[in-house]
C-alpha cells in the first residue's frame, strides 16, 4: 500500500476482513484491496460481503496463492481485477 500512499492516493488498512468491514462503514472507499487469505474470514466471502452492502465498491482481489478457479470466482462475485504477488508497478 506503501506505493500508493507515495503517489498521494489516501490509504487506510485494516488487520482483518471484520474491521476493514467497520472502516467501509465509516469512510466508504472508492477502492478495496483485499487478499484473498485473511485471518477473520475467507477472501471470496468477505469480497461477496462488500458486493453485497455497497455493489458498485470497485474491489481488487490480491493473493500470493492464485488459482485460475479462484479468478473465475473473483470475477462471478464482482472483483474489478484479480492480482497475483509480486505485483509490479506497472499493474
Amino acid at each position: 500500500m506503501s506505493r500508493l500512499g507515495r503517489a498521494n492516493y489516501a490509504v487506510e488498512t485494516a488487520d482483518g476482513a471484520h474491521p476493514a468491514l467497520d472502516a467501509c462503514v465509516r469512510s466508504r472507499p472508492n477502492l478495496v484491496i483485499t487478499d484473498l487469505r485473511m485471518k477473520d474470514m475467507e477472501g471470496l466471502a468477505f469480497l461477496k460481503e462488500l458486493k453485497s452492502r455497497w455493489p458498485q465498491m470497485t474491489v481488487i482481489v490480491l493473493t500470493a496463492h492464485g488459482t485460475i478457479p479462484e479468478a473465475v470466482q473473483a470475477t462471478q462475485y464482482g472483483a474489478f481485477g484479480y492480482l497475483v504477488k509480486p505485483v509490479g508497478k506497472e499493474e
